[in-house]
């Protein structure tokens, strides 16, 4: 907690003393800062720490606020950004993500709720239909990360016929520069399979799903090529399925 508070001291966020009259208002302190600032002090202090520092100084704050107030930090933070935190070499520092992200399903924060579902359905464990029905809720509620997850589920599990699936994908694909949202989503979704036994089945899946017309590797949404891909159906299949073509060293050319 010292390095805690040292981040929050050194940090070039304004913290309430600078914000306000200091005659009127209380020493600066996590417990009176605005949820905003905290949710910068956080991410100042994972990019110089360890997320051991992180989880501390997060249950720190949480013990003098009100459910609806950790609720309102967790929402705002990008939750999905963590999730690489999963995979890391310290087994320590795996322990405390879990931790962090077991208070977030506790409170049910979408971002969080989602993960376990889809690194179960990455290895192919578990119930395949609750899990699915798991990120379908969470789309519905209007998470875009479990929408572009369970369009990719949907497609290497139950194949590319069902409406609701080409419906899904016209929505997340239908809104300017929509290219680089998904692509963050999709590098998300990347980082979730990194590092595990991916489902064989998948292989089959993602050597049938390819486009013919733009004979592109779909790594990304890039130059002259941006409009025809954004129109192209197969190409919109192509780019959610990449990280699962590019697990398998295959290019979609």
């Amino acid at each position: 907690m010292q390095q805690c508070s040292a981040i929050c001291s050194q940090s070039s966020v304004p913290l309430v003393a600078d914000t306000y009259d200091t005659m009127d208002s209380p020493s600066p302190n996590l417990t009176n800062i605005p949820v905003d600032v905290v949710v910068c002090i956080l991410k100042r202090l994972l990019s110089v720490g360890c997320f051991e520092d992180f989880f501390h100084c997060f249950v720190a704050w949480c013990r003098s606020q009100r459910r609806g107030v950790i609720i309102q930090l967790l929402r705002a933070y990008p939750i999905e950004e963590l999730y690489h935190f999963s995979s890391v070499n310290s087994p320590s520092e795996v322990g405390y993500f879990y931790r962090f992200l077991f208070i977030a399903c506790r409170l049910e924060i979408p971002a969080a709720r989602c993960f376990v579902p889809c690194k179960n359905l990455v290895c192919g464990v578990g119930n395949i239909d609750a899990q699915l029905d798991v990120l379908l809720g969470l789309s519905i509620e209007g998470h875009f990360f479990s929408k572009v997850a369970w369009v990719a589920f949907q497609l290497l599990y139950n194949g590319g016929d069902s409406i609701s699936v080409a419906s899904s994908i016209r929505d997340m694909f239908g809104y300017p520069n929509c290219g680089s949202y998904v692509a963050e989503m999709v590098r998300h979704l990347e980082i979730i399979a990194a590092n595990e036994p991916v489902n064989p089945l998948f292989l089959g899946r993602v050597a049938v799903f390819r486009c013919n017309s733009h004979p592109v590797p779909l790594i990304d949404y890039y130059g002259e090529e941006e409009q025809n891909m954004f129109e192209c159906h197969a190409c919109n299949i192509c780019f959610v399925l990449g990280p699962f073509s590019r697990s398998f060293h295959l290019f979609m050319t």
